[in-house]
């Protein structure tokens, strides 16, 4: 099997993120290979999500970033590894939806596969609605085509009303 380009966020907003991060991108190595990571963001969370409760107290802003690689894996044993290390790392599922986590892993694009079923749904359904998604993605994957929509990352970027700010780390 050839290795196919994928596309993965990164989010946490308890403990160490960035931490978290580099030990999560470590525990990947191996099969996802040749990693490339976006800068580091710090978002507000969103609840627009379907069963999303917007806590009594505002809950800490989220650490985000988009890395891609290259993987021989198929897209479900990629996602299987993404959910795998996520319980490694203390993500608890199921959860309420937008509570606070110390990873989330999500697998936004899998090459030009699209796929939507009750195991993947690819690409990602929301992403192109995010600006802590399509921000970092932009940073280093401008020209990477969503199969569905026929926009570059960049389009996307551009075109984006996600209404929430987005601060870039240092």
């Amino acid at each position: 099997m050839t290795d196919t380009p994928i596309m993965v966020a990164f989010g946490a907003n308890e403990g160490d993120a960035r931490q978290t991060f580099k030990s999560a991108a470590e525990a990947l190595c191996g099969p996802f290979r040749e990693i490339r990571c976006a800068s580091f963001y710090e978002t507000v969370p969103h609840y627009d999500k379907p069963g999303a409760v917007e806590p009594t107290l505002p809950a800490p802003s989220y650490i985000n970033t988009v890395f891609c690689a290259r993987t021989a894996l198929g897209a479900h044993k990629a996602l299987s590894l993404l959910l795998e290390t996520e319980r490694r790392f203390g993500r608890i599922r199921p959860a309420p939806e937008c509570a606070p986590r110390p990873i989330d892993l999500d697998l936004l694009l899998y090459g030009t596969l699209i796929e939507n079923n009750d195991a993947l749904v690819l690409p990602h359904p929301r992403m192109h609605l995010r600006n802590f998604v399509l921000v970092p993605a932009n940073e280093i994957a401008p020209n990477w085509r969503h199969p569905l929509l026929d926009k570059t990352i960049a389009e996307l970027c551009a075109s984006c009303a996600d209404p929430l700010a987005i601060r870039r780390m240092k």
